[in-house]
């Protein structure tokens, strides 16, 4: 946890106010149906609206 606070503590994260926790899972939701269809060796077709802070 510290590293976490020392990334969004420096460098360039504008508007960080989400625990690691939350990062964890937003990728997970982003990267779980991807991973699962490549591991079936299937195509994952969906599309994936961030959430807010998130606009492009």
């Amino acid at each position: 946890m510290s590293q976490w606070r020392a990334f969004i503590s420096g460098g360039n994260v504008r508007q960080m106010s989400l625990a690691l926790t939350e990062v964890v899972e937003i990728l997970n939701s982003f990267l779980l149906p991807a991973m699962v269809a490549a591991s079936k060796d299937q195509q994952s077709i969906g599309i994936w609206i961030p959430p807010e802070p998130w606009t492009q």
